[in-house]
């Protein structure tokens, strides 16, 4: 039941040669963590979320701040289109 899942947050971690993106989301616990539905519901919302934020990029992005430190954090505001 992907419809009982809402996409709250994306994180991607580039580490060495790998890529780790955490997933949160709310859900109204329908079905057991590890099945493989689960797995199968939550690897759908990051597609969807991916492809959602590649299409606000396309569209231009702003810099709205940065973190100070010598490795650089940029912070975007984004609004998703639906």
């Amino acid at each position: 039941m992907a419809a009982s899942r809402t996409l709250q947050r994306l994180v991607l971690d580039f580490r060495n040669d790998e890529l780790v993106v955490r997933c949160l989301y709310r859900s109204k616990g329908d079905s057991n963590p590890g099945t493989k539905g689960r797995r199968r519901e939550v690897s759908g919302l990051v597609r969807t979320g991916l492809e959602q934020a590649l299409e606000v990029l396309e569209g231009g992005a702003e810099i709205v701040g940065t973190s100070g430190y010598t490795v650089r954090e940029e912070r975007g505001a984004y609004e998703l289109h639906k």
